[in-house]
């Protein structure tokens, strides 16, 4: 080999070794993926007059299996489903508050269990959401959430022209898809036992102007 060409090797490998990595970009926020996955659809009576404060969210088993539902985003799971749920139901026109509110909705997850192979791919959360009225509970419901996919392309191809064009770029990966979706499924069904169990969960003295005449509120 000549001189020439040891040192253009040397001048290769140099560059090579100078040439910086680039760290990979942070993980977004569920609230962030929700403004890009979701239109949330608001329903034909207007939302519960009554403001909202949503937390604390905690865990009695560990979210993670096949996939680590606490990696998946830029915080903890039980902080980002919190997130994600208040802003879903500000979506759909609740007053969501941080400080006092009319009512209080905490959660604990009792379950969780998820799938990756034989052609499903997906999760299952379980939790124990309890209404608050000046810290006193009023209502408590299970709701859950379970989305199977066959693949997790099945998931993810269809969203990537969303996140193209709302974004720049098609990266888009399958436990950020599936994790938003459970969060704003669960989202909605909070939504639901807010909207139906209106009378029930609060009383403000007057009327609420979404409710129903001669509805009244049932504990279950």
């Amino acid at each position: 080999m000549s001189a020439r060409i040891r040192s253009l090797a040397v001048l290769i490998a140099m560059t090579l070794l100078a040439t910086p990595v680039l760290p990979r970009e942070a993980p977004q926020h569920l609230v962030e993926h929700m403004k890009i996955q979701l239109e949330v659809a608001k329903r034909g009576r207007p939302a519960p007059s009554f403001s909202v404060r949503v937390g604390p969210i905690t865990s009695l088993v560990p979210l993670k299996g096949h996939y680590d539902a606490d990696q998946v985003f830029g915080a903890p799971f039980v902080d980002e489903l919190r997130d994600g749920i208040a802003y879903y139901l500000s979506q759909k026109g609740v007053k969501v508050v941080d400080g006092v509110a009319d009512l209080q909705v905490a959660g604990r997850i009792i379950g969780y269990e998820d799938f990756r192979g034989g052609g499903e791919h997906g999760a299952e959360v379980r939790m124990l959401a309890a209404f608050l009225r000046h810290g006193q509970k009023v209502y408590e419901q299970e709701v859950k959430s379970l989305f199977k996919f066959r693949g997790e392309g099945e998931a993810t191809d269809k969203l990537k022209p969303v996140y193209k064009a709302k974004t720049g770029s098609k990266s888009i990966e399958f436990p950020e898809v599936l994790f938003t979706k459970i969060a704003a499924d669960l989202g909605e069904k909070i939504y639901i036992v807010l909207d139906q169990e209106r009378k029930s969960l609060v009383s403000l003295g007057a009327p609420d102007p979404g409710a129903s005449r001669g509805t009244t509120g049932r504990m279950r």
